[in-house]
């Protein structure tokens, strides 16, 4: 993009942008602007600059509202300037004192709702320019008697982050591809250019995000916008080549105004309003003077979601100068504008409902809040979402099926469930429901293909429900968790609606009849869901489905199956092929490929079909389809006409041993690069030769390898594989380098599902590097978040393992060990594992312990890191034998000690490690001992220069200072820097270290509460601390819920304490919940004592409101086991958990599909300080006792509580 290219034409502006190479010399250093294209908001120009002598670059906003300014001598000025007859001097002073004015207070304002949400781009500061030198060398100097005429405020360069919503918007000028996967062009040309019309999902991707950060910018800043357009949203992390829209961030608070405790800003002179007027609401043109609410900001997002969906709305209005009047006409999608943001016609109603709500002229008519405009955003889409699975067929001859697929198109809109679609394998069953697909898709309708895996939950159980996580409950067997993740998941799916169609391929198995699949209680409860379900099998479901059944293609279009390969023979000895086989598609295809391709060993058309003739192999059409035992002669025949192919076709050695390999090839699929990777050189070439003749097919889209299940059956009766045979494939996945730490999430994925199609073979049996094998795929599925997956691979890998030693009694322990001390300390970070990890560290201890007593000089680094592990996990307090931490970190630290000695350079970090968490156990006992761990633990870790480890010691470090007054300014100085620490290291890898970065900010915070109280600026920067601390942690539960340890309601309740004056002596020493480095400890709040502060008046009335005559309970994290939401209406109790999400969407506790006025994120319950709280996020209100509480505030409980969600009651109880 050019450097303007981003400027209307009828931007006013435009003519005075300052040129690329400019310099901007102030104060503050020479900011030269770069090339890169400019930004123009409602009240801003924004330019990319470096600043000299530094490698960082900088954004440089200039004061310059869209209207009624122009640039003069270098200098923005408003027309009226140029037309006044007074003295020019004094005009200008009071010109830009007044724009002075308005700059720092949007300096201030950025700053100050910073401090409750990271999501705004903060204005680090205004600059002080005393010339601008342009690149022609014209030079512009401050007037005489003019002090600071430029008005420049320094932003961060944002765009090593993300793009703007600009940016994302002209994505949709590109044809859909690998490199513009958000393109979604189609020739329908408007004003010359194509139109930049989004998907429907990404477009409501896009104004969910915008509006959470503006419920936060409302809710907890007290701010509205009130210029919101595409070039003032950010979006941060967002990678346009992979498809990836981030999350919004705000910028431009030049108009912003502060919201009252009434929920209105002040009255505001017309003078005092600005914005954008193609996304500005009819109230600032009243020709009064007005107070705004929230819902200004509202019809800006509607106005947004407008352009996004209509763009000729939005460009025939852009640049007007008045509000812009739309009728209602204008502001809907309409019959047939659907297609072009893949909106079917359902959804576009609901969408023409948000528009209006959210452009209703009367404020009071529009949505109330941006969470109350966000809940119905949300409800346009599921949560979650499938992958459609569709591949693409490499034979389906147009209207070979037309008759089928009308079938299924009745079926379907009659509401039919399940449809079948059975028939032999081989015939096209998948190509017709993937066809199918397609037409759906085309119509709008969600799809989701998969295969069927041995069992019904075990299907649904690995079906990729991408934004999904399940943590089951503490305490239930394995058996157990996996059988109510089953049920959450069919909760899932039913969540997706009537529209989307879910199409089970391959309902087959060969070890249950089709009768007791579908007598199993799995199988109804799959029924019942929503979605519509297509079924394909080679069963027969019964008399009632005959018309359901595959039957072979016309002879005419099996012929071109034939003209398709370029087959050059007689029709009738193509027909008399065709009937030698019974017009079976799939031996019919490779028919034709090995006519064409076998270019080593010639054959005729005519050769082929003697060669069929010859064996004794009855006609599938001379037989009726009535018994078991006919239809397996049926059956044996297909597979006798494929063998026949496979004894002539004239395959090398070399081809049929690559065929073996294709045996593990799983019905999803198989990555082909991976693959193709382990094959030598004459193996790709055969690969390559078995494609051409099709043995096997790539889809071109997916990138996946696929072999018919009748192919594998073939090769697996020929051949006889067994598990030598795939030794080359686990050679090359048993590399320390295939699995990669820091590779992309969907990288790794495809890598663990190469792996698992080996581990799910029947040929994969236990030897030592299957064993291993198993144990990794484990170990990385699990750091994945895959844990059920991770943990079945684990059970397999240890099971081989136990196989081997029985066999081999000690040759395998210490392997057995090292795979037990890995899997302990890895499950050591969970809550749900914990007494898994405490058996597998102790069972590694064992046998470390019984090694080292066989070769007592052996096993010293490999045992003291089991201990090491093993006393990390007691100190986190979780289990019952956690006073011995001490012991086995002493253990562990005598043993490295000895080896650092040895070889400080190799055990350096070791010893360090040992070294910080003995020191952390030891904080509150032995200050001095743990100070000198802790302090040599620093300092070798500062000769390493890892400053991710630095970071963690120096936090573990200020930990132990804030426990004594005496070093509590240590205390201060060592978390500073690991915050520092933190901060570039997120600046390396963005979004990796946002989680440790809020704990710091929160113990700081705290430490200056608790000991710096009387200093004022350093409660004003505990404030924003908290606030920052706060505002991180809500964002890391909106986008990745569960995955990072927070602990939002303990923030909060020292922002009510700063709030209350509850602060010094009554502050106590503060343990949060868990953090990185501080796991499963409790933060412990004092008694509030009542003492204003003007600055946060508005935590000390919700303190207030939260306070109550009753004694509170105190718990720990085993304890909420012992109490219960009691159902009011079934009487049934719901343990609870330390944090329980509740709500129609949540995956913790669903209310659905009970009543309509429950949210989909309606309320949370959690426990912080032993003390059980309530926080409401609805619409409709939760109730305590009768009364509706604050939304957004947590609300102490108590026994015997009646909690009312919406209309749905519990009451409190000890279970």
């Amino acid at each position: 993009m050019s450097y303007l290219s981003l400027i209307a034409d009828s931007d006013p502006r435009k003519a005075y942008i300052l040129p690329a190479d400019t310099e901007i010399q102030a104060d503050e250093g020479i900011f030269k602007i770069t090339n890169k294209p400019v930004h123009c908001g409602g009240n801003a120009v924004l330019y990319y600059a470096h600043k000299e002598g530094s490698d960082i670059d900088f954004v440089l906003k200039e004061y310059f509202p869209y209207n009624g300014y122009l640039r003069r001598n270098g200098i923005i000025v408003p027309y009226a300037f140029l037309s006044a007859t007074s003295d020019e001097q004094n005009n200008l002073c009071a010109v830009e004192s007044e724009i002075q004015a308005t700059v720092q207070a949007e300096e201030q304002q950025s700053q100050l709702i910073y401090r409750y949400t990271s999501r705004v781009a903060v204005n680090r500061t205004s600059l002080h320019v005393s010339h601008i030198v342009c690149p022609d060398g014209t030079t512009y100097a401050e007037p005489e008697g003019v002090t600071d005429p430029w008005h420049f405020l320094l932003l961060d360069d944002l765009s090593q982050k993300g793009v703007f919503l600009t940016d994302i918007i002209a994505e949709a000028t590109y044809p859909h591809s690998d490199g513009h996967p958000l393109g979604n062009y189609e020739p329908r040309p408007i004003l010359g250019k194509p139109l930049p019309i989004l998907d429907i999902n990404i477009t409501i991707k896009v104004i969910s995000s915008v509006l959470e950060v503006l419920a936060r910018i409302h809710e907890e800043a007290h701010f509205i916008h009130s210029d919101i357009q595409p070039n003032n949203i950010f979006f941060e992390g967002a990678d346009l080549k992979r498809g990836i829209v981030g999350h919004a961030m705000f910028l431009d608070f030049g108009s912003a105004h502060r919201l009252q405790a009434n929920g209105t800003t002040d009255p505001l002179l017309m003078t005092e309003v600005t914005g954008t007027p193609a996304y500005a609401p009819p109230e600032l043109y009243s020709e009064q003077d007005i107070s705004l609410t929230p819902a200004a900001d509202i019809y800006s997002v509607g106005r947004l979601f407008l352009a996004l969906i209509k763009p000729r709305t939005a460009i025939s209005s852009y640049g007007s100068t008045t509000s812009p009047n739309i009728s209602y006409n204008q502001l809907r999608i309409k019959p047939g504008e659907e297609r072009a943001s893949h909106c079917s016609p359902p959804l576009a109603k609901s969408i023409n409902a948000i528009l209006k709500k959210a452009l209703e002229p009367d404020p009071e008519l529009r949505y109330q809040s941006a969470r109350e405009m966000l809940e119905a955003i949300e409800a346009l889409t599921p949560r979650y979402s499938l992958p459609e699975g569709l591949s693409t067929p490499e034979f389906f001859i147009e209207h070979s099926r037309d008759e089928e697929l009308k079938q299924l198109e009745q079926a379907l809109e009659n509401g039919v469930k399940p449809i079948w679609i059975w028939g032999f394998g081989g015939l096209g069953k998948t190509e017709l429901v993937n066809e199918f697909g397609r037409r759906c898709k085309q119509k709008n309708c969600k799809v989701a293909m998969f295969h069927f895996h041995d069992s019904i939950q075990q299907t649904i159980l690995d079906l990729n429900i991408s934004g999904y996580q399940y943590v089951a409950p503490n305490g239930l067997s394995s058996e157990e968790k996996q059988h109510a993740e089953f049920g959450d998941r069919l909760r899932v799916l039913n969540g997706f609606g009537s529209d989307m169609v879910l199409i089970m391929d391959n309902f087959d198995s060969e070890k249950l009849s089709l009768n007791d699949l579908r007598q199993s209680k799995d199988y109804s409860d799959l029924l019942k869901i929503s979605p519509s379900l297509i079924i394909t099998t080679r069963f027969n479901p019964g008399p009632a489905y005959k018309s359901n059944e595959i039957c072979p293609l016309s002879e005419n279009s099996l012929l071109q199956i034939f003209k398709q390969c370029g087959v050059d023979a007689e029709e009738d000895t193509l027909l008399k092929l065709i009937r030698v086989v019974n017009g079976h598609t799939l031996t019919i295809s490779l028919m034709a490929k090995a006519l064409v391709e076998n270019m080593f060993d010639p054959i005729s058309p005519k050769a082929l079909l003697e060669a069929f003739r010859s064996y004794d192999l009855k006609s599938i059409n001379d037989i009726q389809i009535e018994t078991d035992k006919n239809r397996a002669y049926q059956y044996n025949s297909i597979l006798g006409h494929l063998k026949i192919l496979f004894d002539i076709s004239g395959l090398s050695n070399e081809q049929k041993e690559v065929l073996q390999y294709l045996t593990i090839v799983p019905p999803d699929g198989l990555d082909a690069n991976l693959f193709y990777k382990v094959l030598n050189s004459g193996e790709q070439e055969s690969i390559s030769r078995l494609l051409a003749r099709g043995w096997l097919t790539v889809d071109k889209q997916t990138h996946l390898l696929h072999v018919h299940p009748l192919i594998v059956e073939l090769i697996s009766n020929e051949i006889s594989p067994d598990i030598s045979t795939f030794a080359p494939f686990i050679t090359y996945c048993s590399q320390a380098t295939f699995f990669n730490g820091k590779e992309e999430n969907k990288t790794a994925i495809r890598k663990l599902n190469f792996v698992q199609a080996m581990i799910s073979s029947k040929w994969f049996t236990a030897t030592a590097d299957t064993a291993k094998l198993c144990c990794n795929a484990g170990y990385h599925w699990f750091k994945r978040g895959y844990r059920v997956q991770g943990i079945s691979d684990w059970e397999i890998g240890l099971e081989f393992y136990i196989t081997l030693q029985n066999e081999c009694p000690g040759i395998y322990d210490y392997d057995v060990a090292s795979e037990y001390g890995r899997i302990g300390f890895l499950l050591s970070a969970t809550s749900e594992f914990t007494e898994t990890s405490e058996q597998l560290l102790t069972a590694s201890l064992r046998l470390w312990e019984n090694l080292r007593t066989q070769k007592p000089d052996m096993y010293n680094e490999e045992y003291a890191d089991v201990c090491d592990c093993y006393g990390y996990l007691l100190s986190l307090g979780k289990s019952t034998n956690s006073y011995k931490a001490k012991d086995y970190l002493e253990t562990a630290l005598d043993i490295r000690r000895t080896l650092y000695k040895s070889n400080p350079e190799k055990y350096r970090h070791d010893y360090a490690w040992t070294e910080d968490n003995l020191g952390k156990v030891l904080t509150h006992t032995s200050f001095k001992q743990a100070q000198d761990l802790l302090e040599s633990a620093l300092a070798l870790r500062r000769e390493d220069s890892n400053i991710s480890e630095i970071a963690w010691t120096l936090h573990n470090l200020a930990d132990l200072y804030a426990t004594n007054p005496d070093y509590h300014t240590r205390a201060g100085n060592a978390y500073q820097e690991s915050l520092s620490l933190r901060e570039e290291l997120e600046r390396m890898n963005p979004g990796s270290h946002l989680a440790d970065i809020s704990w710091l900010q929160f113990k700081l915070a705290h430490l200056y509460l608790k000991y710096d109280y009387a200093d004022e600026l350093k409660l004003s920067e505990a404030e924003r601390l908290l606030h920052q601390a706060c505002s991180t942690q809500k964002d890391l539960e909106d986008k990745t819920p569960g995955m990072f340890v927070t602990d939002i309601p303990a923030i909060e309740a020292a922002l009510y304490r700063l709030a209350l004056g509850n602060i010094g002596d009554k502050i106590s020493d503060v343990t949060p919940k868990s953090d990185s480095n501080n796991q499963d400890t409790t933060y412990h709040p004092e008694p509030i004592s009542v003492k204003a502060n003007s600055s946060t008046t508005a935590y000390a009335i919700q303190a207030a409101q939260a306070a109550s005559d009753h004694t509170a309970f105190y718990l720990d994290s085993q304890e909420s086991k012992k109490w219960l939401l009691v159902s009011c209406s079934f009487g049934m109790g719901y343990p609870l958990t330390d944090s329980m999400e509740i709500g129609k969407a949540s995956s913790m506790f669903s209310l659905e599909p009970h009543t309509e006025h429950v949210s989909r994120k309606h309320a949370t319950i959690h426990i912080a300080g032993g003390q059980i709280y309530i926080t409401d996020s609805s619409t409709n209100g939760t109730s305590l006792n009768g009364a509706r509480i604050s939304k957004g505030v947590p609300t102490l409980l108590h026994e015997d509580d009646k909690i009312s969600f919406a209309d749905i009651s519990f009451i409190l109880r000890k279970a």
